[in-house]
């Protein structure tokens, strides 16, 4: 009987190419699944063997923007894990952990945090219940939540994703907000696909003031954020997207929705971020937007909305309940401190 093996490789090395396919083969074909790497965060990868067969995979990140773990001598780093695939036994997947924790314990980290690929910007959470995939909704085995949790895991946060079914909402208060909003000069325009790059900027900058905040986000490089967003460019239709400029020109909110591919009927739009800057002055600005994605909806002859991702204790959420959109699907975020050692 051949010995089960735990290969640590680079991302450059053919067994991770391995471990991409062997990932692939756990979902059926033609399913939403897709995994992203972050370069500039990775540390490591773990690949487990057997019999020449890959059995699981995970990927190490260090972002250093994610607020150091205090321990109880010393302050600790966090390790960030991500691509994580694995079949359903749990042996395999505790042998995996049990390296894992081998390696943070004795390079200085004190907590472990995932799934998450580096940052918020690629891959992260599990999604624990819901219906059928919408088009951007990353997937997962479902038996991965309990393998997370034997080897110690607890739930970090939870996220939610609503179906607004009433996009007939009776809304005759934002739109005397939305007036309100325009008398001071404030203008709701479509994203300018013929000047993408410089669009993409605002919002780049934009989303530093208005998510710097948020529960674990950290900032990435402008260079990968226009790039992943270069990548979406066929799917973004500006009808969907909506940019909100102050007098000044200054981006003060912005929604980003597209039409669920995933569909069968087409009769669904994703709303993926709403966000304004805070203060008074835009006060009630991300409820207006999502009015006035709910009147798009009705053009276009679409009968639903998915507000994504939203964080349980986010505004957005607000948004959401007031649309009156119903829970559609749950996600959570895991983490682990060290210094209770687990997998003993």
């Amino acid at each position: 009987m051949a010995e089960r093996e735990i290969h640590e490789i680079h991302y450059s090395d053919a067994l991770f190419a391995r471990s991409n396919e062997f990932a692939k083969g756990l979902y059926p074909e033609g399913s939403s699944y897709h995994s992203d790497l972050s370069i500039a965060f990775f540390i490591k990868a773990w690949v487990v063997i057997e019999n020449d067969s890959v059995l699981a995979r995970v990927v190490a990140y260090e972002n250093p923007a994610i607020p150091l773990e205090i321990g109880e001598n010393a302050t600790k780093k966090v390790l960030l894990l991500g691509n994580y695939e694995c079949i359903n036994a749990l042996d395999v997947s505790q042998e995996l952990f049990k390296t894992v924790w081998k390696f943070a314990t004795t390079t200085g980290y004190g907590k472990v945090i995932g799934p998450m690929c580096g940052s918020t910007w690629d891959n992260y959470r599990f999604k624990i219940t819901g219906n059928r995939p919408f088009l951007g909704e990353a997937i997962n085995r479902e038996y991965y939540v309990q393998q997370w949790i034997s080897a110690g895991f607890s739930v970090a946060a939870s996220y939610h994703s609503f179906m607004d079914r009433d996009v007939l909402f009776e809304a005759s208060a934002l739109l005397m907000r939305e007036k309100e909003l325009m008398e001071k000069g404030v203008c709701f325009k479509p994203i300018d696909v013929n000047d993408y790059e410089n669009a993409l900027r605002k919002i780049y900058e934009f989303n530093a003031l208005a998510f710097s905040q948020n529960e674990f986000f950290t900032s990435i490089a402008l260079e990968d954020f226009v790039a992943k967003y270069q990548k979406i460019k066929s799917l973004i239709d500006p009808f969907w997207v909506e940019m909100v400029e102050a007098p000044d020109g200054q981006l003060v909110g912005y929604l980003l929705a597209y039409e669920d591919k995933f569909d069968p009927k087409n009769e669904t739009v994703v709303l993926k971020t709403v966000a304004r800057l805070s203060g008074r002055d835009y006060r009630g600005l991300g409820l207006v937007l999502a009015r006035r994605l709910n009147e798009k909806a009705i053009q276009r002859n679409k009968k639903q909305v998915i507000h994504a991702y939203m964080h349980q204790k986010n505004p957005s959420l607000h948004c959401s309940e007031t649309m009156n959109g119903n829970a559609f699907a749950t996600y959570q975020l895991f983490e682990l401190s060290l210094h209770t050692n687990p997998l003993k």
